[in-house]
């Protein structure tokens, strides 16, 4: 009896054959615990196209991330539903190129994610997990600083002069003085020395 062989796309089978070479190379299976996102990515596509327990969900799709409130350090993350799906996995990132930090592992198709910075851009992105275990993650999605709101600080009213009568109304602005920039009122003021 012949035993039916998994179809793996030639792109899988390439990245399976050069991350064998690359653990060959290294020596040990610490390159995986320790490589990048990508390796850590090539597996699990292996895994779930037919070179492992194969029956993992599939990466979400729909996948957001916006300030909620806006301008608030509160990110609402939502995404469509994946068929099969018993729950999801969502993780953080301050670069998006890394394998971020699972921050919740919510049942619905949203996640409130609190404590978020508002002058920095945030990464997020989920992945779908069932009996089999979880699936690719999606693309990062990202939520940028809170925007300036454009809108200038209100000026100051400035203090009117006086209204008396007589020499105290006659203000004079005097810019040469050794004492800076002040008003003087319209009385005679001299320098030390002179008449």
């Amino acid at each position: 009896m012949k035993t039916k062989k998994a179809f793996m796309p030639n792109a899988i089978m390439s990245k399976a054959f050069m991350l064998t070479v690359a653990l060959l190379i290294a020596g040990s299976i610490t390159a995986y615990a320790e490589g990048s996102q990508e390796v850590i990515d090539v597996i699990r596509e292996i895994e779930q196209l037919g070179g492992g327990s194969g029956g993992r969900p599939p990466a979400p799709t729909g996948v957001t991330a916006v300030r909620n409130p806006a301008g608030s350090t509160d990110v609402r993350v939502s995404w469509n539903a994946v068929s099969g799906a018993t729950g999801y996995r969502v993780y953080y990132s301050a670069t998006g190129a890394d394998s971020g930090t699972r921050e919740g592992s919510p049942t619905t198709t949203t996640f409130t994610s609190t404590g978020n910075y508002v002058d920095r851009t945030h990464y997020f992105r989920v992945s779908a997990v069932n009996s089999a275990g979880e699936g690719l993650p999606s693309s990062w999605v990202m939520v940028g600083p809170v925007a300036a709101s454009g809108t200038p600080a209100p000026t100051p009213t400035p203090t009117p002069a006086p209204t008396q009568s007589g020499d105290l109304a006659r203000w004079t602005r005097v810019s040469n003085s050794r004492f800076g920039t002040s008003d003087i009122n319209g009385m005679h003021h001299h320098r030390r020395g002179e008449n």
